[in-house]
């Protein structure tokens, strides 16, 4: 093994190697609680440090060797793949109250507590009592403190003074990390105190209550980004070899089993992989992945008879049975649960619709698995996922503009890709064009932020196909010109109120709500100009999750604010230059839904309410539930409060997070991409990868069905994982003539 010649870029790389993976090691498992980095933690440090580096020389040494075994390409990409699994286990594992820190590299802070002179007016003394002192890190022991005073320790919990004790203080010395609680016993006589941080002026607290209490203060700190940057590269190194090194060993236990029992596996890989065969020469096949989706939504459909309807569902039957129309909620949407209940005035008869051009419009996106060459079994596997998972029994079922809104991204989606399959020749078939064009008209009347979603799809396919530009044209002429005529002679013909430019309103609450909670400099001319819309007491409640406890505030006045939009505009922009740090933070907190598996914020999951049992809100339409199938609605109830009593955990997450979908997407088109080796194919995803951009800018509220669309699409690239390698029927005309 030690035989070859000594190579010095081995040998750094295995120190590298070895001193990330020692330093995981040593946070997660030797640095478990105070005191951080002692003599003798980093004395049993030492010797994994010398083990892990004759290790990883074993390995780098024996990459050669692996390629060899595996063949180069297929080391290649089982080395993509290791590096994206260990990057998705990473944001799966990974929490925002993290036990195990670097912490070496954050900063040494100088706590200091004062025992101030004046009091409350209204005190009995002015005793000071400190009931507990902690840090992102863990305990931290009141032996640590440096006192000066006649302080009493009254027990191992906590400090005291009475009030003829001054001058008196308390000091720590340490690193705290993100963030170091002080809690204060409260009571009738109590005292103030004085915090100081790193020798900078003190924070003066009144500790005064009526009656005994406590009072804690919450201290922070500006994260250290080389101590995140390190310990992610730790994870990230020791996650890779392992899997590198377990995948290169599997890969010499298969072949060694397929040696011995050759015959039986190729008859065994003859079944399991044969494509669709002789099912896909039959027109129409395809309807038949569409009967688990059916049956099943439709079952939950009679359980949560006639649908799940939230007040925003309400809004659409009201402006649909009473006139009355708006631009914030989809008109198009409004007009056809109009036309659809013109017979049967039941919100089922939409959900129904709704069920079965789901149902559709995903088997028609199957049908394309089938043309890339999977297995028989695939799209079968995929269609009873999309069918039994929870949130689409739900969402499937709600009267909300965002379900077809989700529905038109898939389907420009898969035209996307299947535009990619054949090279562009789909294009050419002279309907398809037109089917593109209703689709991103579609996409842009469902939803407000949806016109950025076919804008940035056909840019990036005028670029990658050039020379199938006068299809493109035609079909993005043909969206605007049915947009221009939508938005303009029929919102007139039905005076439809023009509303939606003033909701826009609330991003830009929002967004000075953020700015009037980080402190941004403000005149006192603009500070008036924000009170007049909402007490200063109120601008305090700003929570970057969401704008509702604003916007819906019963003090907030919604008229003043529209009548004077532009002048909020202009502060806003103005608040943005001179600060934009507070804006980017705040979007990147608004936007945790898109990109953050383990969110911190609230999440509306469904409508159905779990509060009162009910999945139709209370209305003035005389709209009632009525469960055709009680047992099956009882069980679904009682699976939504399983996993509401298991918020943040695993089972959670992977039900209704749909970050964890948009990255299974990610995973699973550039597993396509580097199997068929074009890098086309990863932009397949360009419609939900637009949308999810789009979201990171203008959303306000944590609500599983902005990014429904990320859901689906996560689910469905399941099928792209077993796509045949070779190109197929990429320049096929005939074939995309067939799927249209």
């Amino acid at each position: 093994m030690f035989s070859k010649p000594f190579s010095l870029g081995v040998m750094l790389s295995s120190l590298v190697l070895s001193l990330l993976a020692t330093n995981f090691i040593f946070i997660s498992i030797i640095q478990k609680d105070y005191p951080f980095l002692s003599l003798r933690r980093m004395a049993y440090t030492l010797p994994v440090m010398v083990l892990a580096w004759l290790l990883s020389y074993v390995v780098i040494r024996s990459l050669p060797k692996a390629r060899s075994v595996v063949g180069e390409r297929n080391f290649r990409i089982l080395a993509l793949i290791c590096a994206i699994t260990s990057v998705l286990i990473i944001l799966v594992t990974s929490r925002s109250g993290r036990q195990y820190f670097n912490t070496l590299f954050y900063p040494v802070n100088d706590i200091h507590i004062t025992a101030l002179e004046q009091k409350n007016a209204k005190s009995d003394g002015q005793a000071l009592e400190i009931s507990l002192f902690d840090n992102q890190f863990g305990y931290t022991s009141f032996s640590q403190f440096q006192v000066t005073g006649d302080w009493t320790r009254t027990d191992a919990d906590s400090y005291h003074l009475e009030s003829q004790d001054r001058p008196a203080s308390i000091a720590w010395q340490g690193r705290t990390g993100l963030y170091a609680v002080i809690e204060f016993s409260t009571g009738p006589a109590c005292g103030m105190a004085g915090v100081s941080v790193n020798g900078q002026e003190p924070e003066d607290f009144d500790l005064y209550a009526p009656t005994a209490g406590k009072e804690v203060i919450y201290l922070k700190f500006d994260p250290v980004l080389v101590e995140r940057v390190t310990s992610i590269a730790s994870q990230f190194a020791v996650l890779f070899i392992i899997l590198l090194v377990s995948g290169v060993l599997l890969n010499r236990l298969l072949v060694a089993i397929g040696r011995k029992h050759r015959r039986r596996l190729r008859a065994l890989a003859a079944v399991l992989l044969q494509p669709a065969g002789r099912l896909t020469d039959y027109k129409g096949y395809w309807l038949l992945y569409a009967l688990p989706m059916v049956l099943v939504w439709g079952a939950g459909l009679l359980a949560l008879s006639p649908g799940l309807l939230s007040p925003d569902s309400m809004t659409h039957f009201q402006q649909a049975w009473q006139g009355g129309y708006d631009d914030w909620h989809s008109v198009l949407y409004i007009l056809l649960i109009a036309g659809l209940t013109l017979v049967v005035r039941s919100p089922a008869v939409v959900a129904v619709c709704q069920v079965l051009a789901f149902a559709v419009i995903i088997a028609w996106g199957l049908r394309f698995l089938d043309r890339l060459g999977v297995p028989f079994w695939v799209p079968w596997l995929v269609s009873i996922l999309m069918a039994t998972a929870l949130p689409n029994i739900l969402t499937v079922n709600t009267i909300w503009k965002d379900v077809p809104y989700a529905l038109s991204v898939f389907g420009l989606t898969i035209i996307f890709l299947r535009i990619v399959q054949t090279n562009g020749a789909w294009l050419e078939v002279e309907h398809n064009w037109v089917s593109m064009g209703v689709v991103a008209i579609a996409i842009v009347l469902f939803r407000q932020n949806g016109l950025f979603v076919p804008l940035v799809s056909y840019g990036v396919l005028v670029l990658l196909y050039p020379h199938r530009w006068r299809r493109l044209l035609a079909s993005l002429a043909l969206t605007v010109l049915s947009l221009a005529i939508f938005m303009g002679p029929v919102y007139r013909l039905l005076d439809v109120n023009n509303t939606a430019r003033y909701k826009v309103n609330e991003i830009t609450l929002h967004h000075l709500a953020a700015h009037y909670a980080a402190g941004t400099p403000i005149s006192d001319q603009e500070r008036a100009f924000l009170y007049q819309m909402l007490p200063p007491s109120e601008w305090s409640n700003y929570n970057c999750a969401t704008v509702n406890n604003l916007f819906f505030n019963p003090q907030f006045d919604r008229a003043y604010m529209k009548d004077h939009t532009s002048q909020a505009t202009q502060l806003l922009m103005r608040l943005f230059v001179a600060a934009p740090g507070v804006d980017l933070r705040h979007m990147l907190c608004a936007s945790e839904l898109v990109w953050r598996v383990d969110a911190r914020s609230y999440l509306v999951e469904s409508a159905f309410d779990l509060d009162t049992g009910k999945w139709v809100v209370d209305n003035s339409l005389g709209i009632q539930q009525d469960s055709h199938l009680p047992r099956l609605a009882a069980f679904l109830e009682a699976w939504l409060r399983y996993l509401d009593q298991r918020e943040n955990s695993m089972i959670y997450n992977l039900t209704w997070r749909p970050a964890y979908y948009l990255y299974a997407a990610l995973f699973c088109w550039g597993i396509l991409a580097v199997r068929r080796q074009d890098y086309r194919f990863f932009l397949a995803l360009t419609p939900l990868l637009a949308h999810a951009i789009t979201l990171i800018f203008v959303n306000f509220g944590q609500e599983f069905r902005y990014q429904y669309p990320a859901f689906i699409l996560g689910i469905y690239g399941l099928g792209l994982l077993l796509v045949k390698t070779d190109k197929g029927d990429s320049g096929d005309v005939l074939h995309a003539a067939d799927d249209a």
